[in-house]
């Protein structure tokens, strides 16, 4: 049982892993400036990132406890709350990204020559990160519940469409930032259907009525320390 959990958790990573790469690759015969400007704009994107986790993974510990407890009537609270302040929380970063990326290249200190188009990437794929955080917090609520194999099937998913199009070579870097949002749009839409006929979970506006504070208290409580450790 241990293993067939695993195995696809460790597919998922290796393919998570390697979509890291693949824009890098797409962009390798293309020019040397556009690789080099992905990988700054990537270490940025990367780091903010890891804001995300701080719900993610405090979902996927709290909803296996009320699993446990078999405390079904709690879960679409749970799921609506980890979900909305994930989304909330990832507008608000995609938008200081794709306002700010400029300077925040150069308080990286990007080199000149790979500014315009590491802000290209920036406010491309930074500007959508939010579907990233939302994704992030829906497959970790799958995991919870033993579907660890749908998060490999979703980055093969990814994998086979970054490399498929070629045809966005001709847009240099901006054809490598839609490539990938578009990707990580098709994984959000297929983890809300997921969601709803697999899993069978419910959002909604009344389950944040009256606002759950202790279920957002008892999130954080959880996720900050994981996030604090990964940064």
């Amino acid at each position: 049982t241990v293993f067939s959990l695993a195995l696809p958790i460790f597919f998922q990573s290796l393919l998570g892993l390697s979509l890291g790469y693949i824009d890098t690759i797409m962009l390798s015969n293309y020019n040397d400036i556009a690789v080099g400007a992905i990988g700054n704009a990537n270490s940025i994107l990367g780091f903010l990132n890891l804001a995300f986790n701080i719900i993610s993974s405090a979902t996927g510990v709290i909803v296996s406890q009320y699993l446990g407890a078999k405390q079904f009537e709690k879960m679409n609270k749970i799921y609506t709350v980890a979900i909305s302040f994930n989304l909330a929380l990832s507008v608000v970063i995609s938008l200081i990204v794709f306002l700010f990326s400029e300077p925040l290249l150069i308080i990286m200190q990007v080199p000149t020559e790979m500014i315009p188009d590491a802000n290209m990437y920036m406010k491309i794929v930074g500007g959508t990160i939010f579907t990233q955080a939302v994704f992030n917090a829906f497959s970790a609520i799958f995991m919870s519940h033993g579907k660890t194999g749908f998060g490999m099937f979703v980055s093969l998913g990814n994998y086979c469409f970054l490399y498929g199009p070629l045809s966005f070579l001709d847009l240099g870097t901006e054809g490598v930032a839609i490539s990938t949002c578009l990707s990580r749009i098709f994984a959000l839409v297929a983890a809300i259907i997921y969601f709803y006929k697999v899993i069978q979970g419910r959002l909604g506006i009344k389950y944040l009525r009256p606002f759950p504070i202790n279920i957002l208290k008892e999130l954080l409580k959880l996720g900050i320390p994981t996030a604090g450790e990964n940064i």
